[in-house]
């Protein structure tokens, strides 16, 4: 057993350098992100129209990271179908299986994420607005 392992050492040795190699090569290819301009540009505007709409201002920092200056998951959230869907989902009752049903929300609710998609997604707007419309809203929070 042990003559094997040192007829093979070779192969351990190729491997530990290849391992090696990959890790350097790691180091030198990844990219940290950085918050660029418009990434910086397009949350202060979403935070003017939070501020301006009366709602609690959302972070800065977080505002860069999650949607930076393409949106991200947002803005294919806004155009799929699987996105809406989703968000259907996160204002229903609350139930589960046959349970869960369609509520009534006031408009306020969905109108950060409008925000959210007018600034970053302005081509899915179209789609968000149909969707909207098709949503019962009434006066429902007490303010």
């Amino acid at each position: 057993m042990m003559k094997d392992v040192k007829e093979h050492h070779w192969i351990w040795i190729s491997c530990g350098v290849t391992v090696v190699l990959l890790m350097i090569l790691g180091v030198i290819l990844f990219k940290v992100p950085t918050e660029d301009e418009r990434a910086d540009a397009l949350a202060d505007e979403v935070i003017q129209l939070f501020r301006g709409a009366g709602f609690a201002e959302p972070d800065h920092d977080s505002l860069t990271s999650t949607f930076g200056d393409d949106g991200g998951a947002l803005c294919e959230a806004a155009e799929s179908d699987l996105g809406l869907a989703e968000l259907n989902q996160s204002i229903a009752n609350g139930a589960a299986q046959v349970g869960v049903r369609p509520v009534v929300i006031a408009q306020r609710v969905l109108q950060g994420e409008f925000f959210l998609v007018q600034v970053y997604c302005p081509d899915s707007l179209a789609t968000f607005n149909d969707y909207m419309d098709g949503l019962s809203f009434d006066d429902v929070i007490k303010e």
